[in-house]
C-alpha cells in the first residue's frame, strides 16, 4: 500500500462512503481507496468490491474497464486469507480480468490470467456460502476447450461436478454435466460421456429426469460411441416420456429440461462444424458459458450457412450445412422467439426428404436426425401430436 493519507483525507472518504448507503460511483471508489490505504485490514475487502461493481459499469467498453479489473485483482491479493468472503473476491476478480482479456481480443493474455486460477483450486469448497462466485470458475474450463485443451477442461469439470453434487440444491449441475459429457466426446471417451450423462440427468434416480431432450441427447451419445442398440432402446425411452407430457402439462407441471434444448441442438452440431482455421477460439459446444465474443459470431454465422446451403444441390452435404444454420437460430432464438423457428426445423426436413428420394446412402439417418430436431422443437411448442408423429417416423428409420 502506498504511504497513509492525511485525516482530512481519511475523514472526507469515510464521509462520502456513509453518505453514499452503498452506491457505487467514482467518488465512492476513490474514497474506498483512500480508506483501504489507511485501515488495509479492514477496507480492501470493500475496495475490491466497489471496483468490482464500478467496472460493471463499462461492461460495454473493455479498455475501460480493464484498468479498474487489474487494480481489483492486486488488491484482491493483499486481504487476509482468512476472511470469509475472500475466495469469491480473489476468484471473480482473475476471472473477469481475464475476461476483459477476451473480449479485447488478447486471447493468450487471458489465458495465462486463467492460469493463476491454478493456485486457488482449493478454495472452491470456501464458495458454498457465496452462490454469485462459484460460476466464474465455469470460464477457466470453458476458455480451455475453446483452445482445444479438453483433457485439462475435463480435469477442472470433474472437480465442478464433485462440488455442485455436494450442494443441497444446484441449478448449475446440469450445465456442468453437459460440458463435462462434451469434452469426454471430444476425447473419446464415450463410456465415461454416457456413465456421467446417465446418472446424472437421466436415471430414474435423478432429480433432472429421465425426460426427453436429455434422452435423445444420450441417443447421440450412444450413436457417436458406435452402440446402435443403447441408441434405439433410449429412443424408445424418450418416445415413452413424449406420451407423457400432454398430461404432465395440462396438469400444471413443467416440461423438465425443456429450456436446455438450444444447448443440447448445439452439443449436436459439433460433428458437422469444420476445423477453424483463422487462428481465432474455437467454440465450446458443451459450455454455457462462453467466452465474450463467440456466441455473437455463433449466430451471425447462420444467415451465411444458410446463403451457402441453398446454392448447394440438393443431397447430403445441402441437408447439413442447413442444420449448422438451423442450430444457430435455434441457440439464439429457442429460449426467446421460438415461433422463428418452425420454418427452418420444416425446411430441414424437406430437404432430408428430398435427399432420401434422391438414393443417397446417408439420407435416412439425416432425415431421422431432422425429424427427432423437428419433434423436440414441436415438444417446447407444446404440440405433442406433431411431436409424436415425428418421433416415430423417425425410429422406423432407425430401427430400419
Amino acid at each position: 500500500m502506498a504511504d497513509r493519507p492525511d485525516d482530512i483525507a481519511i475523514d472526507y472518504a469515510r464521509g462520502t462512503l456513509m453518505s453514499a448507503r452503498g452506491e457505487v460511483t467514482e467518488r465512492t471508489v476513490n474514497a474506498s481507496r483512500v480508506m483501504a490505504r489507511a485501515f488495509p485490514d479492514s477496507y480492501t475487502t470493500g475496495l475490491v468490491t466497489q471496483l468490482l461493481k464500478h467496472s460493471g459499469f463499462f461492461r460495454d467498453h473493455a479498455e475501460l474497464r480493464l484498468p479498474l479489473i487489474e487494480e481489483a485483482v492486486v488488491a484482491a491479493r493483499q486481504i487476509k486469507d482468512t476472511e470469509p468472503t475472500w475466495p469469491g473476491l480473489v476468484i471473480e476478480a482473475i476471472v473477469t480480468q481475464a475476461r476483459c482479456l477476451q473480449t479485447l481480443g488478447r486471447s493468450a493474455d487471458a489465458m495465462r490470467v486463467f492460469a493463476e486460477l491454478e493456485q486457488y483450486r482449493g478454495l472452491r469448497s470456501r464458495l458454498e456460502r457465496f452462490p454469485p462466485h462459484k460460476n466464474h470458475w465455469d470460464a477457466w474450463p470453458t476458455a480451455l476447450a475453446e483452445s482445444s485443451r479438453h483433457a485439462e477442461a475435463v480435469e477442472l469439470w470433474y472437480e465442478a461436478l464433485e462440488y455442485e453434487r455436494a450442494l443441497s440444491y444446484s441449478a448449475g449441475l446440469p450445465w456442468i454435466v453437459l460440458e463435462l459429457t462434451d469434452a469426454l466426446e471430444v476425447l473419446g471417451r464415450f463410456d465415461e460421456a454416457v456413465a456421467v450423462f446417465s446418472a446424472h440427468l437421466v436415471s430414474k434416480q435423478s432429480k433432472y429426469g429421465p425426460d426427453l431432450c436429455s434422452l435423445v441427447h444420450l441417443a447421440r451419445i450412444h450413436q457417436a460411441a458406435g452402440n446402435p442398440a443403447a441408441r434405439a432402446a433410449t429412443l424408445d425411452e424418450a418416445c415413452a416420456v413424449l406420451s407423457t407430457l400432454p398430461r404432465h402439462d395440462e396438469s400444471g407441471r413443467p416440461v423438465r429440461f425443456m429450456a436446455a434444448l438450444n444447448h443440447f441442438l448445439v452439443c449436436s452440431t459439433r460433428a458437422d462444424e469444420p476445423p477453424r482455421t483463422d487462428g481465432e477460439p474455437g467454440y465450446s459446444y458443451g459450455s454455457y458459458w462462453w467466452s465474450p465474443g463467440l456466441r455473437p459470431r455463433f449466430h451471425a454465422e447462420a444467415e451465411t450457412l444458410l446463403a451457402e446451403a441453398s446454392a448447394l444441390p440438393h443431397g447430403p452435404d445441402r441437408v447439413i450445412r442447413h442444420r449448422r444454420a438451423t442450430v444457430r437460430l435455434a441457440s439464439e432464438f429457442l429460449r426467446h422467439r421460438p415461433e422463428r423457428l418452425a420454418e427452418p426445423f420444416d425446411e430441414g426436413v424437406g430437404l432430408a426428404e428430398e435427399a432420401l428420394c434422391g438414393g443417397s446412402e446417408a439420407a435416412p439417418e439425416l432425415l431421422a436426425r431432422a425429424l427427432l430436431d423437428r419433434a423436440q422443437y414441436r415438444a417446447t411448442r407444446q404440440d405433442f401430436g406433431g411431436a409424436a408423429t415425428d418421433f416415430t417416423a423417425a425410429l422406423d428409420l432407425i430401427k430400419h
